[in-house]
């Protein structure tokens, strides 16, 4: 047995999770989710929800905000359709169904009002929920986003081998994939080590047929035309400075389309892994940023 095999079969040690539970929302069908947080009633800021990366969780994404945002306001980790432990449905994977998913979520949890905070697919799902439940968005925070991804065609073909690298992944003995995006992660964060088998074990996660749609789906987004319709919500873009999957010209073109606040952060795409607590900062920086305006709006 390889070294890398030997660790994940015997440490399989989480970083400290919420509770979590399959939720059954009525016609949408299971939706894995954490949900906690403090809810102080009117003087608290607004609940927020997550909506993490394609191939990705919730918990691989946002594992080290739970606690620092828990401690401000109530939050919200669902698992994206075809993703994580969450529903795997039949038809394809698209933006439309997974930003209804998170809409009839919030009613079935009685919540009215959120900030979405979308990482990488996440932020598409976000723009999508504006346009069809804008009477639920208080505001968007968007990390290592864009508005109209891949556009070009060797960006296609990268959604689509990306999707097909991800069901090799799943469907093959040695996890070989994962071991490699935290051995690139463990240069920047050795103390990441002590999560390998979890982190390895969460990255096999997901339905590899939804994963694929996922990218496809992704590739056609224009939110070009949601963000000229939605002027004036309150919005901010955390950019990744040394992003090689989104360039930061690009996010930067989906914060001046939104009219966004921007928040710097010096990190590649897997920020949440390599640069944990700069993550964590700027996504508090980001999020104070649209609390501050959904107030004045309020």
């Amino acid at each position: 047995m390889g070294k890398h095999l030997t660790v994940f079969a015997s440490s399989v040690v989480p970083p400290p999770l919420p509770f979590g539970e399959v939720r059954s929302v009525p016609g949408r069908g299971e939706i894995f989710l954490r949900r906690f947080g403090r809810d102080n009633g009117g003087s608290a800021a607004a609940p927020v929800l997550l909506l993490h990366g394609w191939q990705a969780t919730a918990d691989t994404n946002f594992f080290p905000l739970y606690g620092p945002l828990g401690d401000d306001r109530v939050v919200i980790a669902p698992d994206l359709r075809g993703h994580g432990r969450s529903l795997y449905p039949e038809e394809p994977f698209t933006l439309e169904d997974a930003a209804d998913d998170a809409a009839a979520l919030l009613h079935d949890l009685g919540i009215a009002h959120a900030v979405v905070l979308g990482y990488s697919l996440g932020t598409a799902v976000a723009q999508v929920m504006v346009h069809r439940h804008r009477s639920l968005v208080d505001g968007l925070v968007l990390m290592g986003g864009e508005l109209a991804p891949n556009r070009r065609p060797h960006e296609k073909l990268y959604d689509r081998w990306g999707g097909w690298l991800a069901t090799a992944q799943r469907l093959t003995n040695g996890r070989h994939a994962a071991h490699r995006i935290v051995d690139k992660a463990k240069v920047e964060n050795p103390d990441i080590e002590h999560l390998r088998g979890w982190l390895v074990r969460e990255f096999e996660r997901g339905h590899v047929a939804s994963l694929r749609a996922a990218g496809r789906a992704l590739a056609r987004l224009d939110g070009r035309v949601i963000a000229s319709h939605h002027q004036g919500l309150p919005v901010a873009v955390v950019v990744t400075e040394r992003d090689r999957l989104v360039r930061p010209k690009r996010q930067r073109d989906l914060a001046e389309a939104w009219n966004a606040d921007v928040v710097s952060l010096d990190a590649d795409h897997d920020a949440p892994i390599t640069q944990p607590a700069a993550f964590v900062d700027a996504a508090r920086d980001a999020l104070r940023a649209v609390d501050d305006k959904v107030r004045v709006h309020a």
